[in-house]
């Protein structure tokens, strides 16, 4: 019996330090490659303006207003999710702030995009081919703290705080200002050789809520992604929460949304709000019309039997989006994003 336990977890070191190497890699790359966007941003910066076997893995089932239209009754609700086993003023504070981000990132975003696309052709070895993408995104508004009021909740069995918040009309409400403000980068790398793939990606941000003026909450989130492996690291108010090792599953108690297309979807190994942070920003950035881009491209042709080229596109751009609704099968997460205005 100690040898099958000794054994599991040497398993399981392997795997995390296998994730860590492996994640390690792509973070690098990252970096590098941030380095050179901020070389070529002024180019279109536009003018800013006013696992274990022992781990239980019976799954949450999820209210059915969590998977619901977010626009009924002519009326906008957006949730707000906390990392697990916080203490609990921690989860309702982080709760929402989370649904502010996200009211932040689909209603008041900017977002510069470089993107480059590496290829190798060889006749004798067949093709390779490499394209990283790197997205920055600034977003902010000033709100109304009476304009966000508390719907429905739910706690998950993981210990996460789910809070489904109405935004009410802020012409309504007593002239109180806070503000939010957030900003942060989407690397996405896709490796192809052959017929064999790899995606790696990066999602990289930090937040800060202002309240009277004053600096009242703050965060920095980060997700390193290498196939169905991730690295993440989440920060509140300048503390590192220590998210527990669970195996995070999810049902939902509502039908299937057929809003959703789930051709894209982002897994909830890690948790939920990992997995609806994710989804979103990967998803946004697809969703808009390259305008203002500018393009420049290089290759070689070598002997005839093997070419190199590298193309690099740049483009900035604005983009509102409302979220339609949220899908959860086979333990991953989509969701139903409607573009308002570009």
């Amino acid at each position: 019996m100690k040898r099958l336990v000794l054994s599991g977890f040497l398993v399981f070191s392997f795997l995390l330090a296998t994730t860590a190497q492996e994640t390690g890699g792509t973070d690098e790359g990252y970096r590098k490659f941030r380095k050179v966007y901020h070389k070529a941003l002024p180019e279109i910066r536009p003018s800013a303006d006013n696992e274990e076997d022992t781990l239980d893995k019976s799954p949450d089932i999820l209210p059915s207003w969590f998977t619901n239209s977010f626009n009924r009754d002519e009326k906008q609700f957006i949730p707000g999710i906390s990392s697990p086993a916080l203490p609990d003023s921690l989860a309702l504070q982080q709760t929402r702030m989370h649904a502010l981000i996200l009211q932040a990132l689909m209603n008041h975003a900017r977002y510069f995009d470089m993107h480059d696309h590496f290829m190798n052709v060889e006749d004798l070895e067949g093709e390779y081919s490499k394209f990283n993408k790197i997205t920055e995104f600034k977003a902010g508004f000033t709100f109304n703290p009476a304009s966000l009021k508390a719907a429905e909740q739910h706690t998950t069995r993981f210990g996460e705080k789910i809070i489904l918040y109405k935004v009410n009309d802020d012409s309504l409400q007593p002239r109180q200002q806070d503000s939010i403000r957030v900003n942060g980068f989407i690397f996405v790398t896709e490796l192809q050789k052959n017929d064999r793939y790899q995606n790696e990606f990066i999602i990289d941000y930090q937040s800060v809520l202002y309240e009277d003026g004053s600096v009242s909450d703050s965060c920095r989130y980060k997700n390193i992604g290498v196939g169905k492996l991730s690295e993440i690291k989440s920060f509140m108010n300048g503390d590192e929460l220590d998210i527990p090792v669970q195996y995070y599953k999810f049902k939902s108690a509502g039908e299937p949304n057929a809003l959703v297309d789930t051709l894209r979807s982002s897994k909830l190994y890690y948790g939920l709000w990992n997995a609806l942070i994710t989804d979103i920003l990967l998803k946004l950035p697809s969703y808009a019309q390259n305008n203002d881009v500018i393009i420049s491209g290089t290759g070689d042709n070598y002997r005839q039997q093997k070419n190199i080229s590298l193309n690099r596109q740049l483009t900035g751009y604005r983009l509102k989006t409302r979220l339609n609704a949220i899908a959860i099968s086979g333990n991953d997460l989509s969701t139903n994003l409607q573009i308002i205005k570009q």
